[in-house]
């Protein structure tokens, strides 16, 4: 109940009241995952409203089955789709309404900072794979989004139960998935992300993140989709999201 209560308040959908920036970051993610679904039967898990599912099925998904945990936003991700060979059930991440190994492309993004549960949500992720299967995952980095705080710290996002860092993220998906490609969102200055870290250890109330924050609103007239995309990931970044790629083994040619 409270995984349901969490992905409800931060489901996208147009009468969403969020920044530019966070349709940009959303619509980026959806498009980059998209690559990845031609011909192929796709799992679309916290589909919401379906803005993404409907992205999917643009680009060519074989076959569509999203979940949510909300009956009102499926019903919207249901008429955003009628033209699409898409299905709909009620369900959550860690229990999932879906066939073993029945599923060509898992796509989960945003999903696992909700979830409480990581271990059961892994194995679900595992379960319905098919061998060849693809895994795309996406979350907010820690360093970026709550500096200066720990894996064990509240983040700032009260529908949030824990944020992550690189280190700890690729450490909890490798333990299911032996093949990862890493990607990333937003660049930020890893001189800057480590100076607002330092901040955020000794200062009390997320101040390091409200400096960030003021940055943000600063170039809020000067944002334009084409900042926000995913490209490989580059160690001389901090990126503001991970964007991860998985497979059990390595792709054939």
């Amino acid at each position: 109940m409270l995984l349901a209560m969490a992905i409800a308040k931060e489901r996208l959908g147009e009468n969403s009241l969020i920044p530019n920036w966070t349709w940009y970051d959303h619509l980026a993610r959806y498009h980059f995952a998209a690559q990845f679904v031609k011909d192929k039967i796709l799992l679309d898990c916290a589909c919401g409203a379906g803005v993404g599912t409907e992205i999917f099925a643009k680009e060519g998904a074989k076959e569509i089955i999203g979940v949510d945990v909300s009956d009102a936003a499926l019903e919207q991700a249901r008429q955003r789709t009628t033209p699409f060979n898409c299905t709909f059930k009620k369900g959550d991440a860690t229990h999932l309404p879906v066939k073993d190994r029945s599923v060509d492309v898992y796509i989960s993004l945003e999903t696992i900072e909700h979830i409480n549960e990581v271990d059961s949500y892994l194995s679900e992720a595992k379960r319905v794979l098919k061998d060849d299967g693809v895994f795309i995952c996406s979350t907010p980095n820690r360093r970026v989004s709550n500096p200066g705080k720990t894996l064990d710290d509240k983040p700032w996002n009260r529908y949030h139960v824990r944020e992550y860092d690189h280190k700890e993220f690729a450490g909890l998906l490798s333990r299911s998935f032996p093949l990862i490609e890493w990607h990333g969102l937003n660049p930020n200055s890893i001189k800057k992300t480590s100076l607002l870290n330092a901040i955020g250890a000794h200062t009390p109330f997320h101040f390091a993140l409200r400096i960030n924050q003021v940055y943000k609103l600063m170039n809020m007239f000067f944002d334009r989709p084409a900042y926000h995309r995913v490209v490989p990931w580059d160690h001389k970044w901090d990126y503001e999201f991970f964007i991860a790629v998985c497979r059990f083994y390595e792709r054939s040619t």
